[in-house]
């Protein structure tokens, strides 16, 4: 409850600093942030299913008949000063009381608060991290099961349900599951399964959720020995994640971390090859909040966020998800279990990155 409350005080004090006297809350992003739970019925939806208004003093719950038990015993740890029922089949009602609890007060949505909103998600507190740290770790578990578990033969779809349903048995709600097989591998950077069958090398992803926050990791398996232009672009590739792992320490630009990415492609003998997939970039309540662009000259790494890079090549990706700490970044998706080679950074230290797991 203190930390929900903490969420809350930072928000009041953002409408205090405003113009405004309070905010509607109806993303799903921004719902499970301030409550710490599942806003959704669908996995895929942006709306929540409830809606929140936040002003200086108060906090006012609005719900669906349908959802409101649900939502206050099993999901939202949190004391509201009202909650409005409205029925299901009335669904109108929600702009009525709304506008009821709004009257007199100069109140926003969501569009107005866009910056203070994605810096408040992306700051993680104490407890959002000691949470991501337990995500990030449970789902690389998952997909480290599924590397280990699949089977020649295996089609996509089964690749990826394995990956699903190893997530689903660790409370992992696994919100993006990729698979390639073989050829795919290199033609696909997103990779949506299909029914080929794996023969002998497959690329897995996943973007794990748990209570609104997001990870994501990747992992590739061969059975028997790669092909030696697989060996090289991994090596590569990892080389490369590294740098920019390397490069995420607070204070750095975003702009400062692309013009390393591009350096890194080049100095690995892919000097464009960066042009065919987006890097990654900030983690949060979405899958990424903030992608690195060239043109982004207005983000900074800070304190307490989570990154997930993700550099690729035609036939290799690396990623994992980073918490920028005091002591540098961190890689949260790590588990011991899997195959790892060591990267050396500029300063000589080491970078430990996914080997590609041999079956």
């Amino acid at each position: 409850m203190a930390e929900i409350n903490e969420k809350v005080v930072k928000l009041q004090s953002a409408i205090e600093s405003s113009s405004f006297e309070g905010i509607v809350l109806t993303q799903q992003k921004n719902v499970s942030w301030l409550v710490n739970g599942r806003s959704f019925i669908n996995t895929a939806t942006e709306k929540s299913v409830a809606v929140i208004l936040v002003t200086d003093t108060s906090l006012v719950l609005f719900v669906n008949n349908i959802e409101k038990e649900r939502l206050v015993d099993e999901e939202f740890d949190m004391i509201f000063d009202q909650i409005e029922v409205y029925p299901w089949h009335t669904p109108g009602q929600l702009d009525q009381l709304i506008a009821k609890h709004s009257r007199g007060k100069h109140i926003a949505g969501e569009e107005a608060f866009e910056n203070q909103l994605l810096h408040l998600r992306t700051v993680m507190t104490d407890k959002d991290i000691e949470e991501l740290r337990d995500l990030a770790k449970q789902t690389a578990q998952a997909i480290e099961q599924a590397a280990f578990e699949i089977v020649q033969g295996d089609s996509e779809y089964q690749i990826a349900g394995r990956l699903m349903r190893s997530c689903l048995n660790r409370e992992v709600e696994p919100v993006v599951s990729l698979a390639a097989v073989d050829e795919r591998v290199f033609l696909r950077r997103h990779p949506l399964p299909t029914s080929r069958r794996l023969k002998d090398y497959a690329m897995l992803v996943v973007c794990g959720r748990r209570n609104g926050k997001v990870v994501s990791v990747s992992r590739l398996v061969h059975f028997g020995q790669p092909a030696e232009i697989i060996k090289q672009r991994h090596q590569a590739v990892i080389t490369i994640d590294a740098r920019l792992i390397e490069a995420t320490v607070t204070g750095t630009s975003f702009r400062e971390i692309f013009v390393k990415m591009q350096a890194a492609y080049a100095a690995c003998g892919f000097k464009d090859e960066w042009e065919l997939h987006h890097q990654g970039g900030l983690s949060g309540y979405n899958t990424r909040e903030v992608l690195l662009l060239p043109d982004n000259q207005n983000s900074i790494v800070q304190l307490g966020q989570v990154y997930a890079w993700n550099p690729s090549i035609a036939g290799v990706k690396s990623e994992d998800t980073i918490l920028v700490g005091e002591n540098g970044p961190e890689v949260l998706s790590y588990t011991g279990d899997y195959p790892m080679e060591a990267v050396q950074t500029a300063d000589r230290t080491l970078i430990y990155r996914p080997s590609i797991l041999i079956r």
